[in-house]
C-alpha cells in the first residue's frame, strides 16, 4: 500500500523544489530545476510507522479468546499446539503416499 501511495502522491510533489521554496528566477522548467522527492517517501513511511506501532498496542492474544480457548479445552477439544501437530503429521502422511500422486498425474 506504501508503494502505491508513493507512486501516486509523491509524483505531486515534484512540481515544487526541492526545499520546497523556489529560489528567485528559476521556474519549473529551468534545467537546475530538481523536484521534492523527498515528502513522497517520507510522508507514507511516517504513517506506515504509525500505524505499525498501533498494530503493535495490540495484546498477543484478546481477552475474550482466552476465554473461548478455556472452555474449549475444558470440552475437551485439543489445544492448538496439539492440532499444529496433528496437522504436521497429517501433512507427513500424505507426502510420503504415492497414491495421491499417481492419481493427480493420470489423464482420462
Amino acid at each position: 500500500a506504501v508503494v502505491s501511495t508513493q507512486s501516486t502522491g509523491g509524483s505531486k510533489f515534484l512540481s515544487y523544489y526541492v526545499t520546497l521554496s523556489m529560489p528567485e528566477g528559476m521556474t519549473e522548467n529551468s534545467p537546475e530545476f530538481i523536484g521534492a522527492w523527498w515528502p513522497g517517501i517520507l510522508f507514507p513511511s511516517v504513517i506506515g510507522f504509525l500505524l505499525a506501532f498501533i498494530v503493535l498496542l495490540y495484546p498477543q492474544q484478546m481477552p475474550a479468546a482466552k476465554t473461548v480457548l478455556k472452555e474449549k479445552i475444558e470440552q475437551g477439544i485439543t489445544t492448538l499446539k496439539e492440532k499444529h501437530a496433528e496437522l504436521n503429521q497429517s501433512v507427513v502422511e500424505v507426502i510420503k503416499n504415492t497414491i495421491p500422486d499417481y492419481h493427480l498425474l493420470q489423464r482420462k
